[in-house]
């Protein structure tokens, strides 16, 4: 009868026991690269985002020039612009994002845009509100260079006594104007992920898994036909 070598079963252990997926869960965003149908050639919105909504001044979705992006947007062809205002999702905005605050961690990434036609000069801002009262978190980001594009990220750790747990979770995305002054912001490309307490956002990736067990199974079969031969 074949036995199994000791190597053998350790490498098929070490493939069936790695840690699969990272505890982190992707959160669907809505329209989360702002494509909005009617907006090309360089057209724009007037205070409509769909499934987002806002306050302020002005805001929308446009269609980016090559003037005003000579790169292009990160996502698509579209982005969210905030004039003197800031945009927000939330179950109120779309019945689809059904988000409450739950205690873990929530890293909430935006791309920042600055167009080279209308440059600003202040600050942008991202965050992640109770329903929307900013009484959670989020953090500023200085322009980037006209005509460019830059990843923002915000982590947010909620703890299990934070007084917004279970009030709808609101991404809203700002710009500094909106506290005084007039300049535009634009956004693109938002995307949510959230982590339990205690999970491992960094484990190892299921493929990696599956090629270990493959390699254990491999293993097994090489040490195999070795003792038939």
């Amino acid at each position: 009868m074949f036995r199994y070598r000791p190597v053998a079963l350790a490498i098929l252990g070490a493939a069936l026991f790695r840690p699969g997926m990272a505890d982190a869960t992707t959160i669907l965003v809505p329209n989360f690269d702002f494509t909005q149908p009617g907006q090309s050639g360089g057209s724009y919105s007037v205070d409509d985002i769909t499934d987002w909504a806002g306050v302020g001044t002005q805001y929308g979705v446009q269609d980016s020039l090559v003037g005003e992006y000579p790169g292009g947007v990160p996502v698509g062809n579209n982005f969210a612009y905030a004039n003197n205002a800031y945009i927000y999702l939330n179950s109120s905005t779309d019945a689809a994002f059904a988000q409450t605050i739950q205690a873990g961690t929530y890293v909430l990434s935006v791309e920042i845009g600055n167009r080279l036609d209308y440059a600003f000069s202040g600050s942008a801002y991202i965050g992640i509100w109770a329903n929307l009262a900013p009484a959670d978190d989020y953090v500023f980001q200085s322009a980037p260079a006209p005509g460019s594009w830059v990843n923002v990220t915000l982590t947010d750790i909620v703890s299990a006594s934070d007084p917004n747990i279970g009030q709808p979770l609101t991404i809203l995305l700002g710009d500094q104007g909106y506290a005084g002054g007039s300049q535009q912001v634009d956004f693109n490309d938002v995307t949510l992920t959230f982590t339990p307490p205690g999970g491992d956002p960094v484990a190892v990736p299921e493929p990696l898994t599956f090629s270990l067990f493959g390699a254990g199974l491999a293993g097994v079969a090489t040490l195999r036909r070795r003792r038939k031969a």
